[in-house]
């Protein structure tokens, strides 16, 4: 039966090197990523379950923004990955060593 079927799109490492951080730079100082997902955003919204794995630090300006080897992005890459990969009724929580995001607000916690 139709129905009983699910969908699942899960993305590989988000991985976002130099080159793209200066890409999202924009000129009041804040980041836009939402031309990362321009060609799979279709493909993201039409899934029922969707699942993104980041493989970097989002510890903001504070821990200083870089890329290779010391991987550590905007708040607003965790903001985009929120939008894009959630819908508006569905929860999302993203996980680094240094904190969570969870509905697109950023959480900061240590562990020791």
């Amino acid at each position: 039966k139709m129905d009983d079927i699910v969908s699942i799109i899960v993305t590989g490492e988000i991985l976002i090197h130099d080159r793209i951080v200066e890409n999202a730079l924009r000129a009041d100082g804040s980041y836009d990523f939402n031309f990362v997902f321009d060609q799979l955003r279709e493909e993201i919204a039409g899934a029922d379950i969707r699942m993104a794995n980041t493989e970097v630090i989002i510890g903001g300006k504070e821990l200083g923004i870089s890329g290779y080897p010391r991987f550590n992005l905007p708040y607003e890459l965790a903001d985009t990955i929120a939008v894009q990969i959630t819908a508006s009724d569905m929860g999302v929580l993203l996980y680094t060593d240094f904190g969570f995001v969870k509905n697109g607000s950023f959480m900061q916690f240590r562990i020791s």
